[in-house]
C-alpha cells in the first residue's frame, strides 16, 4: 500500500433499507406432522376490476387506485387498515348519494334544471382529488354525463322563460293601454262609480302578475309601470276635479232649492189662491239641478209638504161644495110633491 492510500480517509458505507422485522416460529415438537402452508395468493393485475380501490400503508397512509395510479388520501394513524379504509370509503359513499340525488331529482321533474347543473359543477369538482376511497372516475363519468342532460334542459327552460317574459310584457302592456284610454276620455262623459270600479280591478291585475307572473327585466317593468302610473294619476285627479265641481254645483242647487221651499211654504197663508205661484215654483224647481241624493231627498220633503198644503186647502173647498150640494139636493128632495096637472085635448 501507497502512503497516498494510507492518507486517504475511509468513507462510511450508506446504510441500506432495513428489512422489515420478522417473528420467530417456534419449532413444531419432537415427532408432531408438519403444519401445511397455504399457497401463496396471485398478484391482481394493475388496474383490474379485482384491485381494491384503496390500500393502507404500515404508517396509516391511505391511498385510493385512480386507472393505474395510486393517489395518497390521507392519514388514519389511530386505527387499524380496515377502519382507515372504511372512514374514506364513508366519504366517497358521501359522494356518490350526492350524485343519486341530483339525478332523483332531474329524473322527478320539479327543479330548475339550471339550479341542478351549478349543484353538480360542484359536486363533478369535489370529486378531482377528492379525500375520498371508490371508484371516483366511474362517479365523474356519471357527473359528465348529468351535466350534458342538465345542459340541454337547461336550454329549453330557457326558452320557455323567454316565451313567459314575452307573453307577460304583452299582457302588461294590455294593462297599461286600456288604462291610458281611460285617462284620455273627456271628464264630463265618465261614469265614475264604473271607471273607478274598473281602475281598481286593472291595478288588481297588475298586481297579481307582478307577483305570480315572471321577472320582467328592469327596464321594461319600470317603463311600463311608469305608463301605468302616469295613467292612473291623471285618472284620479280628473276624478277629484269632477267631484270638486259637482259639490260646487251641488252646493248652488242646496241654496236654491232652499230658497223655493222659503217660498212655497210663504203661499201657506193664500191656500188654494197659491197653487198657480207653487206651479211656477215647481218649475223652477225641476231645472235647478240636483244637490246630492240625501240633500234632494230632504229638500224635497219640504217643497212636497208646502204644495200638499196648497192642493189640500182646495181639496178642503170641494169637498165643502160636495157637501153643500148634497144637502141642496136632500132638501129638494124633502119638499113635497105637488100634483101633476093632466092636459086633455079639446073635442
Amino acid at each position: 500500500m501507497t502512503a497516498d492510500a494510507e492518507n486517504t480517509p475511509v468513507r462510511p458505507p450508506v446504510p441500506g433499507p432495513r428489512p422489515p422485522a420478522t417473528r420467530a416460529v417456534p419449532a413444531p415438537p419432537v415427532g408432531a406432522p408438519p403444519v401445511p402452508t397455504a399457497p401463496a395468493a396471485a398478484a391482481p393485475a394493475a388496474g383490474s376490476a379485482d384491485e381494491p380501490w384503496g390500500r393502507v400503508d404500515e404508517a396509516g397512509v391511505v391511498s385510493v387506485r385512480e386507472g393505474d395510479q395510486w393517489r395518497v388520501v390521507g392519514e388514519y394513524p389511530d386505527g387499524t387498515p380496515a377502519e382507515a379504509l372504511a372512514y374514506f370509503e364513508r366519504k366517497f359513499a358521501d359522494l356518490a348519494g350526492e350524485v343519486v340525488l341530483l339525478e332523483a331529482r332531474h329524473r322527478g321533474g320539479g327543479a330548475s334544471a339550471a339550479d341542478l347543473r351549478a349543484t353538480a359543477t360542484a359536486v363533478r369538482a369535489k370529486t378531482v382529488d377528492a379525500a375520498a376511497v371508490g371508484d371516483l372516475e366511474a362517479l365523474r363519468r356519471r357527473l359528465d354525463a348529468l351535466l350534458l342532460d342538465l345542459e340541454q334542459a337547461a336550454a329549453v327552460e330557457n326558452a320557455a322563460a323567454r316565451e313567459a317574459v314575452d307573453a307577460a310584457i304583452a299582457e302588461r302592456t294590455a294593462l297599461v293601454e286600456r288604462v291610458e284610454q281611460l285617462a284620455a276620455r273627456d271628464p264630463q262623459t265618465v261614469q265614475w262609480k264604473q271607471t273607478t270600479a274598473e281602475l281598481s280591478d286593472l291595478f288588481e291585475q297588475w298586481q297579481t302578475q307582478q307577483k305570480d307572473g315572471p321577472r320582467l327585466p328592469k327596464s321594461a317593468g319600470q317603463r311600463l309601470w311608469k305608463r301605468f302610473r302616469a295613467a292612473r294619476a291623471t285618472i284620479d285627479k280628473q276624478r277629484r276635479e269632477f267631484y270638486s265641481e259637482l259639490d260646487e254645483v251641488h252646493k248652488s242647487a242646496r241654496a236654491y232649492k232652499t230658497t223655493l221651499i222659503e217660498r212655497a211654504e210663504a203661499l201657506a197663508p193664500k191656500g188654494e189662491d197659491g197653487i198657480g205661484a207653487y206651479r211656477d215654483l215647481l218649475d223652477s224647481w225641476k231645472a235647478a239641478g240636483r244637490a246630492g241624493k240625501k240633500a234632494d231627498d230632504a229638500l224635497w220633503a219640504r217643497f212636497k209638504a208646502a204644495g200638499d198644503a196648497l192642493y189640500g186647502a182646495r181639496a178642503e173647498r170641494e169637498s165643502a161644495e160636495v157637501e153643500a150640494s148634497k144637502e141642496k139636493i136632500d132638501a129638494k128632495r124633502a119638499l113635497p110633491k105637488r100634483p101633476r096637472r093632466s092636459w086633455t085635448s079639446a073635442t
